[in-house]
């Protein structure tokens, strides 16, 4: 980093160093699992009452510092909604996308994850 800065590599005004403070914080946030659970609880709790969106239980039990746990949940993976009728595919496109803007402007916590591959959609509940 510090040779970047001496040979002027980084643009002026690029505040590198709280970029890569903040990187460093939040991937030390990813592998704490104990925080992680906490989120999802409270992630849940605010869920709670959405009639199409799901958040599965920690199982502390099962969980610690090294593992996270959940309640395993019927469904497959958004990203493998393509064969889906359109009005589903928006429904659920719709779903997260709102949720994503409530998470930010609303309750200025943000637990979804952009990996599509976190979502599930499950047909036989008709929930994400």
């Amino acid at each position: 980093m510090a040779v970047m800065k001496v040979w002027k590599i980084l643009p002026e005004g690029l505040y590198v160093d709280a970029v890569v403070a903040s990187a460093r914080r939040e991937l030390s946030w990813e592998v704490d699992y104990i925080r992680e659970a906490e989120c999802c609880k409270r992630f849940r709790n605010l869920l709670k009452d959405d009639p199409f969106l799901y958040v599965p239980e920690v199982v502390d039990e099962l969980s610690d510092k090294f593992v996270l746990t959940t309640e395993l949940i019927e469904g497959f993976p958004v990203d493998q909604c393509f064969d889906l009728d359109q009005e589903i595919r928006n429904k659920i496109a719709n779903a997260i996308l709102k949720l994503c803007l409530t998470e930010l402007f609303e309750w200025r916590f943000m637990q979804t994850d952009p990996n599509w591959s976190n979502f599930f959609y499950s047909p036989q509940n008709d929930k994400v």
